[in-house]
């Protein structure tokens, strides 16, 4: 089974990064899309942190079933988004159903939303 656990995209979600007076970022962007993508997990009866700001590498947060569990940051690169996932159950249990089964969850969940485009999985 190949797993691509990244993708690249568009999002046409409002801009939310925040600037100080000096150009610098305070906040990076990308928190509505991270919020999006937890939510569509929550929906899916996963165990959804909060997004939490990590800097200039954006929002990530962890999404956990009864057997599984997985890290998650979305980044905004200004033109397009990334979305990277690690699996953290591969330690202990190596069935990569798990991380496959979120991951199509996800491009679903992006494809069906007119927000989302030119979804690339890597």
């Amino acid at each position: 089974m190949k797993i691509r656990p990244n993708a690249e995209f568009c999002a046409a979600f409002p801009d939310d990064a925040i600037w100080d007076d000096n150009g610098e970022l305070v906040q990076a962007g990308g928190r509505n899309v991270a919020e999006m993508l937890a939510e569509v997990l929550r929906r899916n009866a996963y165990e959804v942190t909060s997004p939490k700001h990590q800097h200039e590498h954006g929002w990530d947060f962890e999404a956990k079933t009864r057997r599984a569990k997985f890290w998650l940051q979305v980044s905004d690169g200004g033109d397009e988004f990334s979305l990277m996932t690690q699996d953290w159950t591969l330690r202990l249990w190596p069935d990569r159903t798990h991380h496959a089964g979120l991951l199509d969850i996800l491009d679903l969940a992006m494809r069906q939303d007119g927000r989302f485009s030119q979804i690339r999985w890597s």
